[in-house]
């Protein structure tokens, strides 16, 4: 199979991607999709159960830059959710918003040109002047132009030598486990971020009475989103150029205060606004160093949870039947009434054994092993800041000679270790118009 553009994943930043190339006047013949799934869903929207709902309000859920309240719009006249309303907005349902994505790809005139193959590519080698897609269930496909908007890696283990079984979650994202634990079963959850929010809600909303232990490296979890309302975006001072200066400078602008108040949340929101620009502009040690000292931080900053999420969490706690464990996985491992976690504490030597009957991984690590294939042959080249590739402003990815591939490029959470902060539908549908103008041009 040929094609003039070829779109690697088949979550949201594919369809975002194939929706603005529409919008651009690409011909949609002319593009291949390769990933496994319905198009738009991929990890974050696939969910299958209704307590997975999205952590933004309805009018922060954008997929068109220039109609900012379309989906809200949208979900108003056609999603029938009284639970999802809050005194903050309305928090729709994960799935909601995939049926939102299905009715954009429904209305295309084009429709019926779309070529989505459900295969994952596997490896990626040049082709002329173009590229060969090497497809697990499928032909390869040789694409003139080619974008990976592979999302986020599906999860796997932190630790090394987790056996295989159905009370041992993985890949927690899409829910399908919450039905097959008994009510009065104990649970350990790994991790403290959002994905960790939305299986403590999912068990309580279907009234888990047995224990939660949550495994937080900090001791934390996310704060609620607030009401915040926008406001212009802060003015970065242009000498901002080391990570002494971007933590300075960070600290200037939100002073005191609590990270709960909607005023604190509204000046960090000031700050996300223009902050990629400072970032691309550190040196790519001094980026390593903020990712490594307190990247946790900014994450717990940044990914507020829902209220439906943190009432529910807050509910568990008053009931003591939800602990926080502060420290680290070291190992899982068989016992005869089920399974022993080894939590490493900061202040402890010795690690504190929970034993328990499911562990649910709410870690969200995980590797994708196209991007690893193309590093490892040298199509492009790695990044100083980790080991994904290197990417420029205008999402086109570095060959290891130090050009810019002029037909090579990647949208999504994986180029935020570059360009800064990339995650949430927003930026990725603001990313996904940029290079369907570039590739339709």
């Amino acid at each position: 199979m040929q094609a003039r553009i070829g779109i690697i994943g088949s979550g949201f930043a594919a369809a975002a991607l194939f929706l603005h190339l529409h919008k651009q006047g690409q011909a949609l013949s002319d593009v291949v999709i390769i990933g496994d799934g319905v198009l738009g869903e991929g990890q974050a929207y696939g969910a299958a159960t209704a307590s997975f709902r999205l952590n933004v309000r309805a009018n922060l859920q954008r997929l068109w830059a220039d109609d900012p309240d379309h989906f809200e719009a949208w979900g108003a006249a056609h999603i029938d959710d009284p639970k999802g309303a809050s005194p903050v907005g309305h928090f729709y349902r994960r799935h909601d918003f995939a049926a939102y994505l299905q009715a954009q790809l429904a209305a295309l005139p084009e429709g019926d040109a779309v070529r989505h193959l459900q295969a994952r590519v596997t490896a990626i080698t040049k082709e002329n002047h173009g590229w060969r897609l090497h497809c697990d269930r499928h032909d390869a496909v040789v694409a003139d132009k080619i974008v990976l908007a592979t999302g986020n890696p599906e999860p796997e283990w932190p630790v090394a030598d987790v056996p295989s079984h159905p009370n041992l979650v993985r890949s927690p994202w899409n829910g399908a486990w919450l039905p097959k634990v008994p009510m009065d079963a104990r649970v350990v959850i790994i991790g403290a971020g959002l994905t960790a929010m939305d299986a403590v809600h999912a068990l309580e909303q279907q009234g888990h009475n047995g224990t939660i232990a949550l495994i937080a490296p900090h001791g934390m979890l996310p704060p609620v989103q607030t009401g915040w309302c926008p406001r212009a975006g802060y003015e970065w001072p242009v000498t901002t150029r080391s990570a002494a200066d971007f933590l300075r400078e960070m600290r200037r602008h939100l002073g005191a205060g609590s990270w709960h108040d909607q005023v604190w949340q509204e000046r960090f929101e000031q700050l996300r606004v223009g902050i990629n620009d400072v970032w691309m502009r550190l040196p790519a040690r001094d980026r390593a160093k903020l990712l490594r000292r307190v990247g946790w931080l900014w994450s717990l900053l940044r990914f507020r949870a829902g209220p439906h999420a943190v009432q529910s969490a807050d509910r568990l706690m008053a009931k003591a039947q939800m602990a926080i464990e502060t420290g680290r996985l070291a190992s899982i491992s068989a016992v005869d009434a089920g399974w022993r976690c080894d939590v490493v504490k900061h202040d402890q030597r010795v690690p504190t054994l929970i034993e328990t009957d499911y562990v649910i991984n709410c870690t969200g690590m995980g590797r994708d092993r196209l991007l690893d294939q193309m590093l490892q042959s040298q199509l492009v080249a790695r990044s100083d800041v980790t080991n994904a590739p290197l990417i420029a402003p205008d999402l086109r990815l570095f060959a290891p000679d130090g050009a810019a591939h002029d037909n090579l490029f990647m949208i999504g959470p994986g180029t935020g270790h570059d360009l800064g902060d990339v995650v949430g539908s927003a930026s990725i549908a603001r990313q996904a118009a940029a290079v369907a103008a570039q590739l339709a041009g």
